[in-house]
């Protein structure tokens, strides 16, 4: 449930990144982003946008305008950056996700 929840609210401060440094005034006008693509059922071959889609709805074909009203309802309001919670470096979750990781990479250190 962590890497989901924090790979959509990723994808959502990346596509609003040039909303919020002022280079655009909508996500859509920025030219070197993807979001186009994940906002529309025609996309660019080279984005994959299925893994971000289903998290917003099982209907695929929904996917588009869900993701559309997920990213451009925080416009204006204030995004924290979700890389600030990376634990040590590398761990992105919350705590039991966090405990759990360092458990497993640590049964697998002495493993070898």
């Amino acid at each position: 449930m962590d890497v989901d929840s924090y790979l959509l609210q990723l994808s959502q401060y990346v596509h609003l990144n040039p909303v919020r440094t002022g280079i655009v005034s909508q996500p859509e006008a920025y030219p070197y982003s993807s979001y186009k693509s994940f906002i529309s059922k025609k996309g660019e071959e080279i984005v994959t946008r299925d893994l971000i889609w289903g998290m917003r709805t099982k209907d695929g074909r929904l996917g588009p305008e869900r993701y559309r009203f997920f990213v451009e309802r925080a416009l204006g309001s204030e995004l924290k950056n979700p890389l600030e919670k990376v634990y040590a470096g590398s761990v992105l979750g919350g705590k039991l996700f966090i405990r759990e990781a360092l458990d497993k990479l640590k049964d697998d250190v002495f493993k070898r």
